[in-house]
């Protein structure tokens, strides 16, 4: 069986509805999760333009839920 937790991927989710969309792999150290958006509704998402965000973050993987 392959040891997804070694993956350690790097997720920005931009649109975000839910802080917890990616809760069952970051419970086991699969991801860790970014998530933005402009009128968020949920206090575990950050307010932010996807446009205009300025990070030295790097993702792996960018999920738009737009």
């Amino acid at each position: 069986m392959k040891d997804y937790a070694a993956l350690n991927l790097n997720i920005l989710d931009v649109g975000s509805l839910s802080s917890k969309t990616y809760e069952n792999i970051t419970q086991k150290n699969i991801a860790s999760v970014k998530y933005i958006d402009l009128n968020p509704r949920d206090s575990g998402i950050q307010q932010e333009d996807f446009l205009l965000l300025e990070s030295t973050e790097t993702f792996d993987i960018i999920c738009l839920s737009l």
